[in-house]
């Protein structure tokens, strides 16, 4: 039988191991590297900020976004591409704030809830890769091959 304690806490270990808190000079913000991977399997950081509206705000200080426009996904014209990422946004509750993600909370004890949405929220942005140009090129000429040599064509 799985030893539920047991395996509670090593995941803890881990987690208390890998992610790492880094306040900057001035303690004006912090920096989070999570134990999560991008798409470059780099760890994931995320910055944690007091804010002007709000006390906290946590923020992927705008790498999504840019590395998703380096990678040629476009999210700033109307498309499928930005109505899908709005949707991630929402589901979330990520706001894009001049092309950086944030959520803003009020009490500290929100932030391991908040950093588990924004996380997640870019693991799922980073999907958007599979919609590039090339990756579609990729699976339609697939599909087409495949339709052709199962109707014998």
């Amino acid at each position: 039988m799985f030893d539920v304690e047991k395996m509670k806490k090593i995941y803890f270990d881990w987690i208390d191991k890998k992610i790492q808190f880094v306040p900057s000079k001035n303690q004006d913000y912090m920096t989070i590297t999570t134990p999560f991977l991008d798409m470059y399997n780099d760890y994931i950081e995320l910055v944690i900020a007091q804010g002007n509206t709000s006390k906290y705000i946590i923020s992927d200080d705008g790498y999504t976004i840019n590395e998703l426009g380096l990678l040629d996904i476009n999210l700033n014209r109307k498309s499928k591409r930005r109505d899908y990422f709005q949707s991630i946004l929402i589901n979330f509750g990520v706001k894009n704030q001049n092309n950086e993600l944030v959520i803003e909370f009020d009490d500290l004890a929100q932030f391991p809830d908040a950093q588990n949405r924004l996380t997640q929220c870019m693991l799922q942005a980073f999907d958007l890769l599979q919609t590039s140009k090339n990756s579609v090129i990729k699976y339609f000429k697939e599909d087409v091959t495949n339709y052709f040599i199962d109707n014998n064509t």
